[in-house]
């Protein structure tokens, strides 16, 4: 009697361990080329093919099928502006136990030099000239005050001197108190500032409708694609006419039952924007298209737009990895009844670890599997219709194992 429990138990488990293992791509991955960190793009057509959040991408090394391989997922950062430091060309002189700074900033005006200064306690009084061709010199500053700002961390502190904005391409720093001993003055210049642009993947998936209404003075446009697949940008060209300013709204369909059972279609705004000449005309669009969205455009009495194309663009994801050097792998997407796996390696991705840019990963080839025929809503596996019907056997089992053993007393 234990002996068909625990069979009954144990083929259970087996059928559903390789029911949970059915995946419908599979993507063949470089060889590594050597140790170290190494980071995959998941472009859209892999994310096309995966889950929505992406929780049933698994890893796997080639020469052994059973082995699966950590990984970590990053995301794409927002537009940033950095700012930095960059140096004029600057000499010093020494005149009457004081130093003078003649800075060449090249610029067509400016209005504030900035110092790297060796920490220092006692206060100096400043004045700044500035001149054209060297000889003319002008008063900028004639008498101000620079507090020292001591770093606790460094042996020296940035500091910043303003002035009226001027176009001299010429500057002299002289530090008034003849009495004292000299500051040191590492580095004169200036901040600048840089921004790094978000990288968007084009979505080639997309397919759109472009339909006039003129009765009700409107343009609507139908998007839908062949698959589920995330929206994060979306742009669009006009080619006529030369000027327009419209009101447009991105919405969605749905339909729910009502408490009679029949079924309401309702209208969900996405989000709203201005389609205007001169203007870049990409917006941003986090939505996750599983059927179709509507891009509506009010023209009131205007003429329809006529537009060039529609674009939409993907933030990117990365899978970062550790591999072996010559370690040659597959990773395996379509299994919406995965979870987000939970590994080590996530807790080693600052730089202490990581120390250099991850290696690039490039996909070889990819397949298509065969795709089950319907994958059903995973749930916990003691409320499973398998664990069900297993302790339903169960029941009936033990009913019939203490039936015969309390006739076989009886008659005893």
């Amino acid at each position: 009697m234990k002996k068909i429990i625990i069979s009954l138990f144990l083929i259970l488990g087996l059928s559903e361990s390789s029911f949970s293992q059915i995946f419908t791509f599979k993507y063949n991955l470089d060889t590594a080329k050597e140790e170290g960190w190494y980071k995959l793009v998941l472009g859209p057509e892999i994310r096309a093919n995966a889950s929505s959040e992406l929780t049933d991408l698994r890893l796997y090394d080639s020469k052994d099928s059973m082995q699966e391989l950590p990984y970590y997922l990053a995301e794409e950062k927002d537009s940033e502006e950095e700012v930095f430091f960059s140096s004029f060309k600057w000499e010093k002189t020494q005149k009457q136990n004081t130093d003078e700074y003649l800075v060449r900033t090249e610029l067509n005006e400016i209005g504030q030099l900035v110092l790297k200064i060796s920490n220092h306690k006692d206060a100096r009084h400043y004045k700044i000239e500035g001149s054209s061709d060297g000889k003319n010199w002008f008063s900028l500053v004639e008498n101000d005050w620079l507090e020292p700002e001591n770093s606790t961390t460094n042996t020296y502190y940035w500091t910043t001197l303003n002035f009226p904005k001027s176009a001299y391409s010429q500057l002299k720093l002289n530090f008034l108190d003849s009495n004292l001993s000299p500051i040191q003055v590492l580095d004169i210049g200036k901040y600048q500032t840089s921004k790094q642009e978000s990288l968007w993947l084009p979505i080639n998936e997309i397919s759109y409708l472009v339909e006039d209404l003129p009765n009700e003075k409107k343009t609507l446009v139908k998007i839908y694609s062949s698959k589920k697949i995330w929206l994060n940008q979306f742009s669009l060209r006009v080619s006529a006419p030369a000027f327009y300013d419209r009101s447009a709204v991105f919405y969605e369909k749905t339909k729910e039952k009502n408490r009679k059972g029949k079924w309401i279609e309702s209208i969900n705004s996405i989000s709203n924007f201005e389609i205007r000449t001169a203007s870049k005309n990409s917006f941003p669009l986090n939505y996750y298209l599983e059927d179709t969205l509507y891009l509506e455009i009010e023209n009131g009495d205007n003429a329809a737009l006529k537009f060039e194309d529609f674009s939409f663009f993907q933030r990117p994801k990365y899978l970062i990895t550790y591999f072996q050097k010559g370690q040659v792998t597959a990773l395996f997407v379509g299994n919406s009844l995965l979870k987000k796996p939970n590994y080590d390696l996530e807790s080693f991705t600052n730089a202490s670890f990581t120390k250099r840019a991850p290696y690039p990963l490039e996909i070889i080839c990819y397949e298509a599997l065969e795709k089950p025929d319907e994958q059903i809503e995973e749930t916990p596996f003691l409320e499973s219709k398998g664990i069900m019907w297993l302790g339903i056997g169960v029941g009936v089992l033990a009913v019939f194992y203490f039936s015969a053993k309390l006739l076989k007393e009886k008659e005893s």
